[in-house]
């Protein structure tokens, strides 16, 4: 899993960087600098001793002067290149975060709490119904998805809320793709479901479609629906968005997902 690493950034952009505090910027900032004065300083000095060895060997004191020039103008640039630059330091928001959720560190009240289960077995029944079911794949696994998944909404958390909680060492967007990740995975397994519209089985609609069915000269009056593939005649609700509330099948077969009887 991937962990946050030192990386060279700009000063100003790390300046920006609200993750660390004004006095840690400060710090860092100052560091590089001296950084960059001390290696300056160390280039120029190594560079003047193999000069006068250049100068004890009789070499003119035209050219030696030309490369002294040279090494000042590469020491001031070696300067000002440390002076906008800084190593931003190693970033954790859980400092002894691990790289999967270790579930045994909450109490039983923080599954209510925190999560808006009963207990730590509704959740478990949960994660294993929904594993049985969605088959998309997730950069960790289902059960820890699911749990940050709740983390976020339950209580409108922040992002890097959600780590601390966890006690995981995920950054802020790895963490932003597992509940995103997840979200949709459910969303389109399910998406027929909370698409339904309980208009299609008020008394009125529910009639007028029995009427349709009966006009198709089917044999069993009051009956709109059938499940498990029937061969009788249905009347078929118009819009592709409809039929995938009603219709559970694929290809040719078409399996019903509702029954209803007047």
């Amino acid at each position: 899993m991937a962990r946050p690493r030192i990386k060279l950034v700009s000063r100003a952009a790390f300046l920006r960087d609200g993750r660390f505090s004004a006095s840690t910027r400060r710090a860092v900032v100052k560091s590089m600098e001296a950084y960059g004065s001390q290696l300056g300083t160390l280039y120029y000095l190594m560079g003047l001793e193999q000069l006068l060895e250049y100068k004890r060997a009789g070499h003119p004191v035209e050219s030696i002067k030309r490369a002294i020039a040279v090494l000042l103008l590469i020491a001031t640039q070696i300067q000002e290149h440390f002076a906008n630059v800084v190593m931003r330091p190693a970033y954790r928001i859980t400092e002894a975060g691990t790289p999967h959720v270790n579930f045994d560190r909450f109490p039983e009240s923080a599954w209510s709490q925190c999560f808006g289960m009963a207990d730590a077995g509704q959740f478990t029944r949960l994660a294993t119904a929904l594993s049985s079911r969605v088959r998309s794949k997730f950069p960790v696994p289902l059960k820890e998805a699911l749990l940050a998944f709740l983390a976020l909404f339950h209580r409108s958390s922040r992002l890097s809320d959600v780590i601390r909680l966890l006690g995981v060492s995920w950054t802020v967007p790895k963490m932003s793709q597992v509940i995103n990740t997840f979200a949709v995975a459910v969303a389109r397994m399910f998406q027929a479901q909370l698409a339904f519209d309980v208009r299609y089985f008020l008394p009125d609609w529910t009639e007028a479609a029995a009427s349709a069915v009966a006009a198709k000269h089917s044999p069993l009056a009051g009956i709109c629906a059938f499940i498990d593939g029937t061969g009788q005649p249905i009347a078929r609700p118009k819009g592709n968005d409809v039929q995938r509330a009603f219709y559970a099948g694929k290809d040719a077969v078409r399996a019903l997902s509702v029954e209803w009887h007047s």
